[in-house]
C-alpha cells in the first residue's frame, strides 16, 4: 500500500544573519513561508530490507539525498527494520533557496510515519529533523513561521492574508557554502525588521509585511540577475520582491492574482523557470 505526499517550496519573506553562534554557525531569524510549488514523494514498503531511492531531475539517489537519510533516521528513531522503496518526482529547482532537499527530507518522514503506523509525535519528529538539516524542522511545521538561532528553533506564526507570489528561478544556482563564504567577507549586512513583520502578520496587515522583507544575502551574494528581476516584480505592481535563501530564486509579492499573472507571463520570457504560487 503506497502512499503519495507533495514536499513544499519555501521563501524566506525576511532573513536576518544576526551573527556568529559559539559553535561556529550563523545565527538566523527569518520569516518562512510554504507555497504551493511542490515536489511529489511515492513510498511504500520494500520486499527486503534495504532503502530503494528514485530521484529524478539529475539529484544524486544515494545517501547525499536527504529523502534517503530522512528514512535512515527514521528507523533509528522508531527501532523499525523494515526495507521502503521512495520516489521522488523533483519539481522544486536545487540550488535556489527554496529548501527542495530539505522538504524532500521532511516528507518521507511524514509519510513513513503514517505508513508505517509508528505514531511518531511531531516534537520527537522535528528535534530528530534538526539533524539532518537547518530547514527541514520547518518543513515538518509548514504554513508561516518564525525560525531562530541555526534556523531549527520555529514559533508558528499569524498566516499570511490573500495574497500571491511570483517566483523565478534563472539559470544556474549557488551553493550554501559559497554563499556564506561572501556574506562573512561582506563589509556590512542589511538587517530587515524581523520584528517587524511578525507584527504586522499577528495584525493581518499585508503592506507592513511587504515593507519588511529583506535579506541579508542579498548584497553579498551580488547576483547579476536579482535587481532586473526585482525591478521587473516591481514595475508590474509587486508590493516587494527580494532573493530568497542564498539564492538563486528571486520572488515577488503580489495583492493581486490579476497582476501577479501578468508579471509571470512577461518574466517567463526571459526566465522559463517563473511560476505563480500562493502561501499554503
Amino acid at each position: 500500500m503506497s502512499l503519495t505526499v507533495f514536499a513544499p517550496a519555501k521563501l524566506n519573506l525576511s532573513l536576518d544573519v544576526c551573527g556568529i553562534l559559539p559553535n561556529g554557525y550563523h545565527e538566523l531569524r527569518s520569516v518562512m513561508q510554504a507555497i504551493d510549488w511542490c515536489d511529489k514523494l511515492t513510498v511504500d514498503f520494500a520486499p527486503d530490507t534495504d532503502i530503494h531511492l528514485t530521484c529524478d531531475g539529475g539529484i544524486p539517489a544515494d545517501e547525499r539525498n536527504l529523502a534517503y537519510r530522512a528514512a535512515v533516521l527514521f528507523r533509528e528513531l522508531t527501532g523499525r527494520r523494515e526495507g521502503y522503496v521512495i520516489d521522488v518526482n523533483k519539481s522544486i529547482p536545487a540550488e535556489a533557496g527554496m529548501g527542495g532537499g530539505s522538504s524532500d527530507g521532511a516528507a518521507v518522514l511524514r509519510a513513513l510515519n503514517e505508513l508505517t503506523g509508528a505514531g511518531v509525535p511531531l516534537g520527537d519528529l522535528l528535534t530528530a529533523a534538526a539533524a539532518l538539516g537547518a530547514d527541514v524542522p520547518f518543513f515538518l511545521l509548514g504554513g508561516t513561521a518564525l525560525a531562530t538561532g541555526t534556523g531549527t528553533d520555529l514559533t508558528p506564526l499569524s498566516p499570511l492574508p490573500d495574497c500571491r507570489f511570483v517566483v523565478v528561478k534563472p539559470e544556474g544556482g549557488v551553493s550554501t557554502p559559497e554563499a556564506y563564504r561572501r556574506l562573512d567577507g561582506a563589509p556590512a549586512l542589511l538587517h530587515p525588521d524581523v520584528d517587524g513583520m511578525v507584527a504586522a502578520l499577528e495584525a493581518g496587515d499585508l503592506g507592513g509585511v511587504a515593507r519588511r522583507v529583506g535579506n541579508s544575502f542579498e548584497a553579498p551574494m551580488a547576483l547579476p540577475h536579482t535587481d532586473p528581476i526585482t525591478a521587473a516584480m516591481r514595475a508590474h505592481g509587486a508590493l516587494a520582491a527580494a532573493l530568497t535563501g542564498s539564492g538563486s530564486a528571486v520572488f515577488g509579492l503580489f495583492d493581486s492574482e490579476v497582476a501577479a499573472t501578468a508579471c509571470a507571463d512577461a518574466l517567463r520570457q526571459a526566465y522559463p523557470l517563473t511560476r505563480t504560487c500562493k502561501p499554503i
